[in-house]
């Protein structure tokens, strides 16, 4: 086991406490990540789904490491052929509804929107500090498109075309060509 992930059950303990600063809490969510990256999978599959789970009741404040830590959880689960672990992991990201920090890509902040910014444009400040935010369109279409990809794997059509319809309902928000090809061509087995 890395030697520094003997010391998470504490740490994730700490994490739920109200009272530890969230700079702090976020940090050692950015260290149990990098830990867990260098970690067997054995190791890490387990101790991401239990950080998942305990931090799910304070997700409002965390929502942002721990889409990260749903990623890679998902990603362990690919890499082992449990596809279905892996949709229901990547599932779990909030998508439609974000507490996320910072403005979205390409997009002006009301710091940077200038005169054309009106008082009651910007958003509400997050515990964070940063900004709400809406998650981009691209990662939305990314992880509809995963999940999709994960349940053909395992031959769930129906659930497969759920999640692809999910993405062509939001295709069209999407400037980058590049995007629209990659959309049609992962998308074309569930099509045939």
């Amino acid at each position: 086991m890395a030697s520094g992930l003997s010391s998470w059950g504490p740490a994730r303990a700490a994490l739920l406490q109200e009272s530890v600063s969230l700079v702090l809490s976020r940090q050692v969510l950015q260290d149990l990540g990098q830990e867990l990256a260098r970690a067997p999978d054995e190791v890490a599959m387990p101790l991401l789904a239990q950080t998942i789970e305990r931090l799910q009741p304070r997700l409002v404040v965390f929502e942002e490491p721990v889409t990260d830590l749903r990623k890679k959880l998902a990603a362990l689960y690919e890499k082992n052929g449990e596809w279905v672990e892996a949709a229901k992991v990547l599932i779990g990201i909030p998508l439609e509804s974000s507490n996320r920090c910072g403005p979205p890509p390409n997009e002006p902040t009301c710091a940077t929107a200038g005169a054309e910014a009106v008082a009651g444009d910007c958003p509400p400040v997050l515990p964070c500090g940063g900004r709400h935010s809406v998650v981009p369109v691209t990662d939305k279409l990314e992880t509809y498109v995963k999940i999709a990809q994960l349940y053909l794997e395992v031959h769930d059509e129906t659930s497969a075309e759920a999640y692809i319809n999910r993405a062509s309902l939001i295709i069209h928000e999407c400037q980058d060509p590049s995007i629209h090809i990659g959309f049609k061509v992962r998308c074309a087995p569930a099509c045939a």
